[in-house]
C-alpha cells in the first residue's frame, strides 16, 4: 500500500510547491517520464533547494534520503519523521537505511535520493554511490535521472537567494537490473545539464571539490 500522505507532509509539500513554483518560477521538464508505481529518482546535489524542486510536481509521497546529521536539530528531526525521511550515514554501510527504503519502494512511493552523497561546491558531479540501486533491483523499481538547473544560483551555499528561474528535467526511467544503472543515470544527468546551459565536471571518486583538472567536463 502507498504511504498514506500526512497532514504534515502536505503542509510542507504545500510550502515547497509555493517557494519553487511562484518565488522561482520553477519549469518542472517531462515530468510526466515518472512513472506509476515504486521509483527512485536520482539528482544533482548543489543547493537546499534541491530537495523541494525535486518532488514539488509530484501528487503522491515521496520519501526523501537525507544524511543522519540533519537530525542534530530537534525541529528537523521532528518535521522529516512526520515526512517519513530515511536518514542514512555518509561513508558506510548503512542496512537499517536501506531497509527503510525498501520499504517505501514495496510500497509503492517514489525515492527521492542525491546519490553524491553531499552538495556540490564547485559545480562537479561527483560519482553516484550504487546502494539504493541494489534495492531498487530486488524491488523492481526503475531509477529516473533528474537534472537540478540553477539551484545553486537560486540559493546558493552561504549566499543569500536570488530569484533566479530554476528547473528540474525529468530523464527517461532506466532499469535497475542493468549493473551500471547509476553510472548511466549519472551520465544522463551531466547529458541534461550540459543541455541545459550548464556544463558539469565529472569528478573523480576520492575529488572532494574537483576542478577544471580534475574530471571530464560534459558541455
Amino acid at each position: 500500500m502507498v504511504t498514506r500522505v500526512g497532514p504534515i507532509y502536505a503542509i510542507g509539500w504545500i510550502l515547497s510547491w509555493l517557494s519553487c513554483r511562484v518565488v522561482f518560477r520553477a519549469r518542472l521538464v517531462d515530468i510526466s517520464k515518472v512513472p506509476a508505481g515504486p521509483v527512485i529518482l536520482v539528482a544533482n546535489h548543489r543547493s537546499y533547494l534541491d530537495i523541494p524542486l525535486i518532488g514539488t510536481g509530484l501528487y503522491r509521497h515521496v520519501c526523501y534520503v537525507a544524511r543522519h546529521t540533519l537530525a542534530e536539530s530537534r525541529f528537523l528531526d521532528w518535521f522529516m519523521g512526520r515526512c517519513g525521511a530515511v536518514l542514512v550515514r555518509r561513508g558506510t554501510p548503512d542496512r537499517a537505511a536501506l531497509v527503510e527504503i525498501e520499504a517505501h519502494l514495496r510500497a509503492g512511493d517514489v525515492v527521492a535520493i542525491f546519490p553524491e552523497g553531499r552538495r556540490s561546491r564547485d559545480g562537479s558531479l561527483g560519482p553516484f554511490k550504487g546502494g539504493a540501486a541494489l534495492v531498487a533491483r530486488r524491488c523492481g523499481a526503475p531509477i529516473v535521472p533528474v537534472a537540478l538547473v540553477g539551484t545553486d544560483r537560486a540559493l546558493p551555499s552561504g549566499g543569500r537567494p536570488r530569484l533566479v528561474r530554476v528547473r528540474a528535467v525529468y530523464g527517461d526511467p532506466i532499469d535497475s537490473s542493468r549493473r551500471d544503472a547509476m553510472e548511466v543515470a549519472r551520465g544522463e544527468v551531466a547529458r541534461m545539464l550540459a543541455e541545459a546551459g550548464q556544463p558539469v565536471i565529472l569528478a573523480d571518486a576520492g575529488s572532494a571539490e574537483t576542478d577544471a583538472d580534475g574530471g571530464a567536463v560534459v558541455r
